[in-house]
This record gives C-alpha cells, sequence and structure tokens, in this order.
C-alpha cells in the first residue's frame, strides 16, 4: 500500500515511528510531532489521529487540507532520523552516517544538504534524543564535512545552544553514551549492555571506596525479601537515598562517645569535650553552610525542615493588599503545601485568593522554565513570595533556582527554597544566587537517620535585619543569653532564628556525615551522579522504552518522567508506569530492590554518588525487567 506523510496546517503535528510519540514545542525547539495522515482526497492530507504500521494506515479521526509538498519531503526525512537517533546502541559518527544515508536514499530529498550547518541545526529544531543532538553538534564541528550556510533564523534559535555546547567541549566534558561506549570498547566487552560493563564502569570510579564509609544491607536483613530469587548474602539494591539514606558507619562510634559522656558527665556534656552539646551544632555549621554554598552566619541547623519553613514563612510572608499570593508548583511535598495554606489563613486570607499553584502543560509533568518565568512576569506584582522546591519529590525536575531567583527579585518577590531533595545531592550556591532564604532535610542525601536535624538559609542581606519572627530563647547571644533577665539580645543572620538548644543525639550522624565529605567535594560526586543516574537512563531506555532497542511491545510500559538534560535533574530518575504500581513494587522488594512509590503511577530511584555503585545500577535494570515480565503475565 502506498502512502504519503503530511503536515498538519495548525501549529502542532504528529510524526512518529512504530508508535512512538516526541514531545517537542514548536516556538521552544520541542513540540509535538506524530505520524499520521493519509486522505482518501488525492493528494490531500489528514490531520487527526492515525495509526501506521508496515502496510496500512489506520485513521481514527482525520479531515482533509490541500498538502505542501517541501514540508512532506521534509517530514519523511525527520521520521527517518528520529527512528535512526532512537537507536542507544548506535554511536554518533553511525548516526552521522544513517542520516546521510537517509537523505540520499529517500525521494525527493535528493536537493537537501543534511551535511550542511543549517539543515542540521534545522533538523535539530524537531529531534529531542541526546544521542542525535551529539550528532548533529559533532557534524557541524567535523572538518571532514563541508559546512553549508546558516540562516539568520537558526542562528538566533540556537546561539545559546551552541554557546552551551562549547563550554562543553572547552571543559571536556564527554555525551553519556559516547563514555559508555568508550568503556565498552576499551575494556573489549562486545555487549554494551552486559554486567561487565558496569563492573569496568566501578573499576574507574574514583569514588568508589566511600562506599565502605556506610553500612549497605544485605539481602538477608531486608524485609519481604524471596530468598529462592537472591543470593542471602549479597547486597540489596539499595536505590532510595532520596527517601532515607544509608547509615555512616562513624555514626555508631561518635555516638557511643556521647552516650559514655551523658553516662559520666551529666550535665556537664553541655560544655566538655568531645562535642559540647551547648554549642554542638555550631561544630558543624561550616561544613553545611559549604554544601549550600553559604558563610556560616547564613546557616542555622535546627528544628525539622517543616517547623523551619513555618519559622521562615512567619518572617517572611508579609502579605499586603496588593501583594498577597505565594507561588508555589501544584504537586509540592505535601508538607509544604499544607504549610503555606495555614500561613495564608494564619494572615486572615483566603486560599482560593492568596496561593498560586503552578501546573505543567497538558500531557506534562514537569514545568517549563520559560512557563515559569513567564508566570512571574505575570502575576509578580501581586506575589508575596516565590516558594519552590529546588529539585522536585515527585518527578526529579531540578528547578534553575539562579534564574528563578533573578526573576523573582525583578517583580519585588521575596524567594525562598525548599531544598530538602537538592541538599547533599547537588550543588548549591545559595549566597551567590542571592535567595533569601531556603530550608531542608539532612536525612537523604546527608544520611543523618530518621527525623534528622534539618537547617535553614537566611542570607546575609537580612543579617542585622530585626523583623518579626518566632522567637525563643537561643536566638539571644550566646554571650548574654544565661543573664536570663528576658531582655532579648538579638543574635545576628541565621542564629537570630534559633528556637530551641540543638539535640546532640541529631548533630553526632552529620558529623560523621561531613567526615565522609572531608574525602571528596560536592563536585567530584556530582561528576560521578551525572554518570551514575545516566547510566540507569541508558539501560531504562534500552530495555524498557515503548518500541525501542529490544523490539518487543510490552504491556507494561515505563517511562522516565525526569527530564533527560543532567542539568535539570540530581540523583533521581521517577519512573512512570501504565499499570498499577502495586505490583511491580511487590516484585521489586521480592528481589531485594529498596525504592519508594508514589501513586498512582510512579516509582522513584535514586543511585546516590555516595554510596552506589554501576553494579547496582544494572542490578537494579535486570530486577526490574524480571519484575515486570512477572506482572505481564498477570496481565
Amino acid at each position: 500500500m502506498s502512502y504519503s506523510i503530511f503536515r498538519s496546517k495548525k501549529g502542532f503535528e504528529k510524526l512518529g515511528y512504530e508508535g512512538y510519540l516526541y514531545n517537542l514545542d514548536k516556538k521552544n525547539a520541542n513540540y509535538t510531532l506524530w505520524r499520521c495522515e493519509l486522505s482518501k482526497k488525492p493528494g490531500h492530507k489528514c490531520s487527526g489521529r492515525a495509526k501506521l504500521t508496515a502496510s496500512t494506515v489506520e485513521v481514527y479521526t482525520a479531515h482533509s487540507h490541500p498538502p505542501d509538498q517541501a514540508k512532506v519531503e521534509a517530514d519523511v526525512l525527520k521520521s527517518k532520523i528520529y527512528e535512526a537517533a532512537e537507536n542507544p546502541l548506535m554511536d554518533s559518527k553511525s548516526l552521522l552516517r544513517e542520516a546521510a544515508h537517509i537523505a540520499s536514499t529517500t525521494p525527493g530529498m535528493e536537493e537537501l544538504d543534511v551535511e550542511s550547518s543549517s539543515n542540521l541545526k534545522l533538523a535539530a529544531l524537531i529531534a529531542n534524543t541526546s544521542l542525535l543532538q551529539s550528532a548533529l553538534n559533532g557534524l557541524c564541528d567535523s572538518n571532514e564535512l563541508n559546512a553549508g550556510p546558516s540562516t539568520s533564523m537558526s542562528v538566533d534559535l540556537f546561539s545559546k545552544k551552541d554557546d552551551t555546547e562549547r563550554e562543553k567541549k572547552e571543559s571536556g566534558e564527554m555525551d553519556m553514551n559516547d563514555y559508555f561506549n568508550k568503556v565498552s570498547r576499551e575494556a573489549n566487552i562486545e555487549d554494551l549492555m552486559s554486567y561487565e560493563v558496569a563492573i569496568e564502569l566501578d573499576k574507574r570510579d574514583p569514588l568508589k571506596h566511600l562506599r565502605d564509609e556506610f553500612y549497605y544491607p544485605k539481602m538477608k536483613t531486608i524485609p519481604h525479601v524471596d530468598n529462592s530469587l537472591v543470593n542471602a548474602e549479597d547486597d540489596s539494591i539499595y536505590m532510595c537515598g532520596n527517601s532515607l539514606g544509608l547509615m555512616v558507619k562513624a555514626t555508631r562510634k561518635y555516638m557511643d562517645l556521647q552516650f559514655e559522656k551523658w553516662a559520666n558527665m551529666g550535665v556537664f556534656g553541655h560544655t566538655e569535650e568531645p562535642l559540647p552539646w551547648a554549642h554542638c551544632d555550631e561544630r558543624i555549621v561550616e561544613g553545611i553552610a559549604n554544601l549550600v554554598g553559604a558563610k556560616p552566619s547564613e546557616v542555622a541547623l535546627m528544628n525539622g525542615l517543616t517547623v523551619n519553613l513555618h519559622i521562615l514563612l512567619t518572617a517572611f510572608y508579609k502579605p499586603t493588599k496588593e501583594r498577597h499570593k505565594i507561588l508555589l508548583e501544584s504537586k509540592a511535598f505535601p508538607s509544604d503545601h499544607y504549610a503555606i495554606e495555614s500561613q495564608i489563613r494564619l494572615k486572615g486570607l483566603t486560599v482560593e485568593d492568596s496561593m498560586l499553584c503552578m501546573e505543567p502543560r497538558k500531557d506534562e509533568d514537569c514545568l517549563r522554565m520559560e512557563d515559569i518565568l513567564s508566570l512571574i512576569e505575570r502575576e509578580g506584582d501581586s506575589i508575596a513570595v516565590i516558594m519552590f522546591s529546588g529539585l522536585q519529590y515527585y518527578t526529579g525536575q531540578l528547578f534553575d533556582m539562579k534564574t528563578i531567583t533573578e526573576a523573582g527579585h525583578r517583580k519585588g518577590c521575596i524567594v525562598g527554597w525548599d531544598l530538602a531533595h537538592a541538599f547533599a545531592n547537588v550543588p548549591l550556591s545559595l549566597h551567590d544566587w542571592n535567595v533569601d532564604f531556603a530550608c531542608w532535610c539532612t536525612y537523604k542525601y546527608a544520611s543523618s537517620g530518621a527525623g534528622g536535624l534539618a537547617g535553614a538559609f537566611i542570607h546575609s542581606n537580612y543579617a542585622t535585619d530585626k523583623r518579626e519572627r518566632m522567637l525563643g530563647w537561643w536566638a539571644h547571644k550566646t554571650g548574654t543569653r544565661f543573664i536570663m533577665d528576658n531582655k532579648l539580645n538579638l543574635d545576628d543572620g541565621a542564629a537570630g532564628y534559633r528556637i530551641s538548644n540543638p539535640p546532640m543525639m541529631l548533630v553526632v550522624p552529620l558529623q560523621a556525615f561531613l567526615e565522609v565529605m572531608s574525602k571528596t567535594s560536592l563536585g567530584d560526586l556530582r561528576k560521578k551522579s551525572i554518570l551514575l543516574t545516566g547510566y540507569l537512563e541508558f539501560l531504562i531506555v534500552h530495555h524498557l522504552h515503548p518500541h525501542l532497542a529490544t523490539g518487543k511491545a510490552r504491556k507494561v510500559q515505563c517511562t522516565i518522567m525526569t527530564p533527560s538534560d543532567p542539568a535539570q535533574r540530581g540523583c533521581q530518575l521517577s519512573l512512570k508506569f501504565n499499570v498499577d504500581i502495586t505490583k511491580v513494587f511487590e516484585e521489586l522488594t521480592k528481589r531485594g530492590v529498596i525504592v519508594d512509590k508514589r501513586y498512582p503511577d510512579v516509582i522513584r530511584v535514586s543511585p546516590v554518588h555516595l554510596y552506589n555503585s554501576f553494579s547496582d545500577v544494572h542490578r537494579f535494570v535486570q530486577a526490574l525487567i524480571d519484575s515486570i515480565d512477572v506482572v505481564e503475565k498477570m496481565i
């Protein structure tokens, strides 16, 4: 059966292959394309839904329009380039050759010079795979191919992207897929998906020794494991550091020291070494401040995250008739949502009028940066506080905190951040970004234990600001605190927001964590994290992405909700399923996999840079494949 592929005359189109959907937006090199379109009228196109198979086109809804032949020919080429680009086993050079071959063999495409810089950039506008982007960039920079003239449109659209690619090249940053291929070749491993590649990646990991600093659960110690499916003596597959970090071994030693001191000294433990209790938080504040890019005077260790959020909102949320809204993401962590609701009500306002929750676009999970900035520009004059998550707990999206903070300040907004999933996960520069305030927990990536001591940041711009706030005796300056004349001598900086004396037992795990951090840096950990999570994505896309490398159409489909761009994520990938995740989760648990589920359809997976290995990642993906195989038999 012969057929033609045409574009929609509207702003959106769908062009794909084997039913795969590309999520791209036309205005921002990121719009939706589908393969469609056979009209009953010869020479016309249909707009609507259609499914293309090897020999038939099944039209579900359609109406006809005259075609634009030039666009028809371009779409034929684009659909084939997409198919080549989606093969994760194809390296950049192979993809370039394939693109050139496709162009030369596609009817009507003989005159299209795909080796020209301008046409490759135009093709990149409608591509959203890192592999294709890498290939296009490599071809544009190649001396082996002739670069054609660049149009003004492509220059405008790609100036920022070209700058980014140039920076990557100058810094020596390598495309992750290229790196995995390189490791495989150098180790003479033919199967890029094999466990041997993971072992080789572990051998090359300069931070692998840090795993020994942590207690790592064994299969035999994890509940609900099916011992017939695992080796009880093996390490479990712990991918849940986004929920609770593993225990640092030194925590036990340092805790025992404090127990001995308490047993032997009683109240004198407040002032005697090691770690005098009355000042124990001050002993670790510098190390914590370094992890958030702050001055020690800008950081306080106290309470839990939500308590700190209430304390900070009480001080910084000062609504007026004109400026009274709090902006947050629509699916913020429930505790943040409740805290903000209550703060609005405590000010005598209504949630309906003063709580501005930003939704993603239809059929999308993550917020787009341009939409965030547009909303701030549009609504900023009525927004008192912007209170976003630095890294979104559900989707795993890492926001551009610097840019959002700047945008908020231009509109006169206070900008605060919940850094629960960003702290000790990704590098932060709160002081330089001019963030007004922030708060975070420490029991995730900083391994402080369940309910661990939380942190708060108040910019030094407010160091001597005596704004009204919630107060307690620990906000009083240390030198005169015990005079107790009930005349507050408020401490400067973040210390002036403390309320109660620090809990020694919650400081000790952070003392142990910072000792581990002294053996590395968050910058080095971030480099490993990008590779580790990239490897997880690489394997999942190969094995489980619909209609890709394996060619197997699955009943249980697994897609990645988290942005593919490493700059827009941390350790975590959020996996989205088209079935009830309960059964998938149960099968994973039987295989010694520790992850967490978020209803209705998401399982969060976080290979942590401090203690997870590439082998852990490979074992997880294999366990996920096995679990899905079992669940599919139940359907």
